[in-house]
């Protein structure tokens, strides 16, 4: 399997590790770490360091009806697989990691897509507030319409790949879009781009044709 060349920055990777994070953009980074050896390492390099600062702290005293609580959840049924744990899990047949097959309401072959534009579709996965995470895709060939974002956006390729002004992106590459950059990625693989994208608010399609696409068919 080829190793990606595209990682997650190190303040996400500890933000990671740590917990904080919030739920989409966990399971974007935990899709990256289902491709990416390199970044498993650094995460579990980042939880080492902070079990090591965990333990030189101070441990206060628990009081019994903290203690009573905790025993009692060791009765409750076992929890789903962590985003974390399916991160590190095999990819399944489909070559989608497991951590994005949860989010999954039935097989890529049966789903109900929707439409996106010209040779772009797309299905949902979570939504957050203002936050959206969605599968796109790309038909192989294709130049998406230019567009800009309104917000930082995050991208994950899950097969097939596409280029823009930034670099080539393939299977595993993750990609931080900032608010404000205008590009129209051209899907120049064999096969379709299939893509794991987390964003924030509507596409803002640019020049004038594509703003009257837009006005008369949506976001």
């Amino acid at each position: 399997m080829t190793v990606p060349m595209h990682h997650i920055e190190g303040d996400m990777i500890v933000a990671y590790a740590a917990g904080t994070l919030s739920e989409g953009l966990s399971l974007v980074v935990a899709a990256h770490l289902s491709y990416c050896p390199k970044c498993r390492m650094r995460v579990a390099t980042a939880e080492a360091v902070g079990g090591a600062v965990l333990e030189e702290m101070t441990p206060e005293p628990v009081s019994q009806d903290k203690l009573a609580a905790v025993l009692g959840r060791l009765d409750e049924p076992e929890a789903a697989p962590t985003l974390q744990a399916c991160a590190n899990a095999k990819l399944l047949n489909t070559s989608l990691p497991g951590c994005v097959r949860r989010y999954l309401p039935a097989d890529l072959d049966t789903i109900q897509w929707g439409w996106s534009g010209p040779g772009v579709k797309h299905v949902q996965l979570l939504r957050e507030g203002d936050i959206d995470v969605s599968i796109y895709h790309c038909k192989s060939g294709i130049s998406m319409i230019e567009h800009d974002h309104v917000a930082d956006e995050a991208a994950l390729i899950l097969s097939g790949g596409f280029s823009d002004a930034k670099g080539s992106y393939r299977r595993g590459d993750f990609q931080i879009i900032e608010a404000g950059y205008v590009h129209a990625p051209v899907v120049d693989t064999s096969d379709p781009c299939l893509c794991l994208v987390l964003k924030r608010g509507p596409t803002k399609l640019t020049g004038r044709l594509p703003r009257l696409f837009q006005k008369l068919f949506g976001p």
